[in-house]
């Protein structure tokens, strides 16, 4: 039982990054806050896009710990250490669809929102 959870998690964790590395692909369009950070820290200080992305998980995590005096799950702490790496993977490999045109950027951007909510919805089920 636990072994099917944790493919449906991981699973949903993989599907979530390729949706924020697909938006990242066609980001002129707009991206959520989060990876707006994560590509503006990039930008300014060089690591990856993925590295930000586990950092900033971290620093709210600590900063959560601390304020609400609660214990960090190990799903959270996956969720924040894979996201990255899997981002980092995703935009290294390129496994994306090439829009020529803003018809078809917008269908990518929309194929990045889905994705990120299946993503998310599967990875909270679990």
């Amino acid at each position: 039982m636990i072994y099917k959870q944790l493919i449906i998690f991981f699973t949903g964790l993989v599907i979530f990054a390729y949706g924020i590395s697909l938006a990242i692909q066609v980001q002129y369009l707009g991206i959520h806050p989060w990876d707006v950070l994560s590509l503006a820290l990039f930008d300014l200080i060089g690591l990856t896009v993925g590295t930000w992305t586990i950092i900033i998980g971290l620093i709210i995590m600590i900063f959560t710990f601390f304020t609400r005096r609660q214990y960090i799950n190990v799903g959270t702490f996956l969720n924040a250490f894979l996201v990255g790496v899997f981002v980092d993977l995703f935009l290294y490999l390129q496994w994306f669809p090439v829009g020529s045109s803003l018809v078809e950027d917008i269908a990518i951007m929309l194929l990045a929102i889905v994705a990120m909510g299946v993503g998310g919805g599967t990875y909270s089920a679990a």
